[in-house]
């Protein structure tokens, strides 16, 4: 994720409210205000320990949440060392995939992506909420209202 030094907010459940100083491989330093300046483990921000405050923005996302046709993938046609293949696309749906996928291609567009497993991008992600029980691999633009993941491996800024 894309966090500015000074600008970034964070909430910590016994620190409370406070502004990013510095980010280290494995920990953030955060001015928590009165309560001083502490250093976090990045995993308290995966466990819930530690919450990024997101300012209320203007949708980046061109894809709405109120549309409503699901679409479930479970295995492909074309797999290849054991992942499933896609082709991108552009649909006005919540897709579902209940096996680990790699999309390929320009950009992928959908309502809601929810993924079981793993899922890779080689392209752009449009949606307005995404959700990776597994790991979320983009290499392109990634653009949402909401994300959610176990890990995630941008090769560009992500806009959230």
């Amino acid at each position: 994720m894309a966090w500015k030094i000074g600008v970034t907010k964070f909430k910590h459940r016994q620190f409370g409210e406070g502004v990013l100083k510095e980010v280290k491989s494995a920990s953030f330093v955060i001015d928590f205000g009165d309560k001083g300046i502490r250093t976090i483990a990045r995993t308290f921000l995966n466990n819930g320990g530690l919450t990024e405050i997101v300012e209320a923005v203007e949708p980046k996302s061109k894809i709405k949440a109120n549309d409503s046709h699901v679409k479930q993938y479970d295995s492909a046609s074309v797999t290849i060392g054991g992942k499933n293949v896609l082709e991108s696309f552009s649909r006005q749906e919540h897709s579902i995939f209940n096996e680990t996928y790699v999309i390929i291609g320009s950009e992928l567009q959908s309502t809601t992506i929810q993924a079981s497993y793993d899922l890779v991008v080689v392209g752009d992600v449009d949606a307005y909420e995404i959700s990776v029980n597994g790991n979320l691999t983009v290499i392109g633009n990634l653009q949402a209202e909401k994300v959610s993941w176990r890990y995630i491996s941008l090769q560009t800024p992500a806009i959230c």
